[in-house]
């Protein structure tokens, strides 16, 4: 069974845990394995990824507060050269 890795980026906590709730459930209805980790902001998510992690999907909060989630979703593509992760910005 696949296992697909799902990044949320929200400053808003709460927004975050509706979003993984939503997609636990979406998922869980067509039977595949997702794995969830929120963050809170761009910087901390930009680090984390500079560190080899990577992420299947990976939402993005358009609005947060420094670095924000096109700034997020440039450095992906442009610094990293990833173009596997599909960035959903919310």
């Amino acid at each position: 069974m696949p296992v697909y890795n799902i990044g949320i980026c929200d400053d808003d906590k709460n927004m975050c845990c509706e979003l993984e709730s939503m997609l636990i459930d979406i998922f869980r209805e067509f039977n595949v394995h997702v794995e969830i980790e929120p963050w809170y902001s761009g910087e901390t998510l930009c680090k984390h990824l500079e560190m080899g992690n990577a992420f299947d999907f990976l939402f993005l909060d358009i609005e947060l507060l420094t670095f924000n989630g096109v700034e997020v979703g440039k450095f992906i593509r442009e610094s990293l050269n990833d173009i596997k992760t599909k960035i959903i910005f919310n």
